[in-house]
C-alpha cells in the first residue's frame, strides 16, 4: 500500500464500495478491495485512520464513518473528497435520472449477533430505519433486491435488517450512510452492511459471496423500475 492511509479504486460499474474502518474491522479492507476488483467497481478503503473521538491526522486518528470527522480538512482530502469525486463521475455517466449510484459501506460487527438472533448471521443491512422517524437511504426495491438475492446465494448465512434506531440501522445523522441523503439530495442508494467476525474470518469466501450477490443485483439494477411511457 506504500504507506498510504486511503486507497482508491476506480471501476466501470456505478457501484462504490467503502471501508470506513478498514484499519479496525478485521478483513473489511481486504474484502472491499477483492469485491471491487471482482466486479470492476469503485472503492474507497481506509487502511490508516484508526477510530477516535476527535480527528488527529498527525497520529492517524479519525472515524471515517462519522460525517463530522470526514469533513475535517485532512480526512476530507484523503477520504471524503475521492468518494465524492467518484460519485460525481458516476452521476455524469448515467443516462436516466431514475438511475442512481449504489453505495455500500462495508463494516464488521461481533459474533454476538448469532446469539441475539439464534441464527448464523451473514450480514445485517442498514438503510435508515429510526425509532421515531426514519431517514431512508435506499429505495425499497433496491434494498429488497439485495436481501432476496443474498438469500438465494448465501444459504446458511442469514441476512437481517437493522431495526429502527438500533446500532445496525445506519440511521444516525452523523453516520456516513446518511451522507448522500443529507448533502446530495438523496441522489444515491446507500446501504450499511455489517458482517460478523466469523463470516469475515474467511475473507475469500466472504468476498465471493458478496461479489456474486452484488453482480446479480447489478444485472437487476441496470434497469429502471419505472417503465417507459407509451403515449397515444
Amino acid at each position: 500500500m506504500n504507506n498510504i492511509r486511503v486507497d482508491v479504486i476506480n471501476g466501470k460499474k456505478p457501484i462504490i464500495l467503502v471501508a470506513p474502518h478498514g484499519s479496525d474491522d478485521i478483513s473489511t479492507a481486504l474484502i472491499t478491495e477483492t469485491v471491487a476488483q471482482k466486479l470492476d467497481a469503485n472503492a474507497v478503503i481506509n487502511y490508516g485512520f484508526e477510530r477516535g473521538e476527535t480527528p488527529d491526522p498527525d497520529n492517524d486518528i479519525a472515524d471515517c464513518n462519522r460525517i463530522d470527522h470526514c469533513q475535517s480538512p485532512v480526512v476530507y482530502e484523503e477520504f471524503l473528497k475521492p468518494l465524492v469525486k467518484i460519485k460525481q463521475n458516476i452521476d455524469a455517466s448515467l443516462k436516466n435520472f431514475e438511475q442512481r449510484a449504489l453505495v455500500l459501506f462495508i463494516h464488521g460487527c461481533g459474533d454476538i449477533v448469532h446469539k441475539e438472533t439464534g441464527e448464523n448471521v451473514g450480514v445485517i443491512v442498514g438503510y435508515g430505519l429510526g425509532g421515531k422517524k426514519d431517514s431512508i437511504t435506499c429505495r425499497d426495491w433496491r434494498k429488497n433486491a439485495f436481501v432476496d438475492i443474498w438469500r438465494m446465494h448465501c444459504k446458511g448465512h442469514e441476512i437481517y435488517e437493522g431495526s429502527g434506531s438500533g446500532r445496525y440501522a445506519g440511521r444516525s445523522s452523523n453516520n456516513m450512510n446518511q451522507y448522500f441523503k443529507r448533502y446530495d439530495h438523496f441522489d444515491a442508494d446507500s446501504l450499511q452492511l455489517e458482517f460478523p467476525l466469523s463470516f469475515r474470518s474467511h475473507p475469500h469466501l466472504a468476498s465471493h459471496l458478496i461479489a456474486i450477490t452484488i453482480e446479480d443485483m447489478y444485472s437487476y439494477l441496470k434497469y429502471t423500475r419505472i417503465p417507459t411511457k407509451k403515449l397515444i
